[in-house]
This record gives C-alpha cells, sequence and structure tokens, in this order.
C-alpha cells in the first residue's frame, strides 16, 4: 500500500492561494464543483432523460364486479382493558378508518 501522496504539502503558516492548485491538479472541491453543475445543467435540459413510456393496465388485474370492501379490526388489537376503555377503542378504530370493529 502507497501511503505516500500525490499533493504536495503546504508548507506550515502559508495560505491557498487561488490557482496554487495548477501544479498538483484538480482538487476534491473543484472537482465536485465540476461535477455538480454538470448534473445541475443535464437536469435542466429538457427531453435529456428519456421519457418513460406509459404502462398499459394489466387485463388480469381487471374486475367484471365490484365488491364493497369494508375493513375492520378485532378488539384484540388494542390493550383493551388494561390502558383503554372501550369507548376509547371504538373512537380509535374510527378514527384509523375502519369500518367496523370485532368484539371478542
Amino acid at each position: 500500500m502507497n501511503t505516500q501522496s500525490p499533493f504536495t504539502p503546504l508548507p506550515a503558516g502559508s495560505e491557498r492561494q487561488p490557482g496554487a492548485d495548477a501544479k498538483r491538479g484538480l482538487s476534491r472541491r473543484d472537482a465536485l464543483k465540476a461535477s455538480l453543475t454538470a448534473a445541475g445543467a443535464a437536469a435542466l435540459v429538457p427531453g435529456a432523460v428519456a421519457a418513460e413510456a406509459p404502462i398499459a393496465p394489466d387485463a388480469r388485474r381487471a374486475s367484471t364486479r365490484r365488491y364493497d370492501m369494508k375493513k375492520s379490526i378485532n378488539l384484540w388489537a388494542f390493550p383493551y382493558p388494561q390502558r383503554m376503555t372501550l369507548a376509547e377503542c371504538l373512537q380509535l378504530a374510527k378514527d384509523a378508518g375502519f369500518d367496523g370493529i370485532e368484539m371478542n
């Protein structure tokens, strides 16, 4: 494993000068800026990404009959009677959108 960096370290106490990286190549910060700029420009160009073809509906999923389905929940799903009253359980089921509750 080569632990030696390809970049020469800056002398202690010296500040980075703009363009000082020209000798060392492209810095990580400049590479990141360039890639983000390119990605942003590509996102703004209309038609850069191929439009998805509309998906045809699956004939097997179509049903000739419609059934009115109702959702219900069992009272055992609630912490009754240890922590909730029956009225609280029924109200919680109603607020959650259940059509009924199965009593034990």
